[in-house]
């Protein structure tokens, strides 16, 4: 994780070590704008398992601690400073909503990688796989918004929702393309995304990137809360 020091302020110890459950502990640095000092952003990088998606719930579960400190249950605790909260990184799960995988056609041959991606609606060996996507369905549960929605549905960018792993030569026989790659904010931060891009990594990297573009003016405006939250599952349209 880079951060600009020139853009962000970083607290004396910024970053959160996790000890628990986690097959690659996430990244946790503790920043704040200058402008708004006095509200900590909770900025996360994380890796989900790509083998156990039992874990990989259970890790979801782990980082709505921190999702847990944007409201600081402030109503009851005026003392407690409210917080914003982004987290992104590889859920290695599809977003909730129709998939474009055929997990039941014959085409899908890395039947170790279904059992990763994908459970079965019914037993047996006929039974019929669809997508796991109990990770993005968690952080919708919990407030937290994917950006590419936003900017796709508020911002005119359908590009945004472009996928962002399959497509490298290894993949054959997963599947197709999938956006597993997701940037999650909070309710107020979301409304600052101004951009969303997907840059294309052929030959450079197995996953593309995603590049998200704030602005600060708004974001200012959003740590403040000069606006209402954006409902839970307010993008799932």
């Amino acid at each position: 994780m880079f951060i600009r020091k020139g853009s962000f302020l970083l607290d004396a110890s910024p970053q959160r070590h996790y000890t628990k459950i986690y097959r690659t502990p996430p990244t946790h640095v503790v920043m704040r704008l200058p402008e708004v000092p006095h509200v900590p952003i909770n900025l996360l990088s994380h890796h989900a398992p790509y083998c156990n998606p039992l874990q990989n719930q259970l890790e979801a579960y782990e980082l709505t601690s921190v999702i847990d400190k944007i409201d600081a249950h402030h109503d009851a605790r005026p003392d407690l400073e409210q917080a914003a909260a982004w987290i992104l990184g590889d859920w290695n799960q599809e977003p909730w909503g129709p998939s474009g995988i055929p997990w039941n056609s014959p085409e899908v041959t890395d039947r170790v990688h279904r059992c990763h991606r994908a459970v079965k609606q019914s037993a047996g060996p006929h039974g019929l796989w669809v997508s796991r996507t109990g990770v993005d369905e968690l952080l919708m549960d919990v407030c937290m918004h994917d950006a590419c929605r936003f900017a796709a549905m508020h911002r005119g960018q359908p590009h945004a929702l472009d996928p962002t792993a399959g497509f490298a030569p290894g993949a054959a026989g997963q599947g197709g393309l999938c956006r597993i790659d997701r940037p999650y904010f909070d309710g107020w931060s979301v409304q600052a995304v101004e951009e969303v891009r997907v840059l294309d990594m052929t030959g450079i990297s197995d996953h593309h990137a995603v590049i998200i573009v704030l602005s600060r003016p708004r974001l200012v405006q959003a740590l403040l809360r000069d606006f209402p939250e954006l409902d839970p599952w307010a993008l799932a349209a």
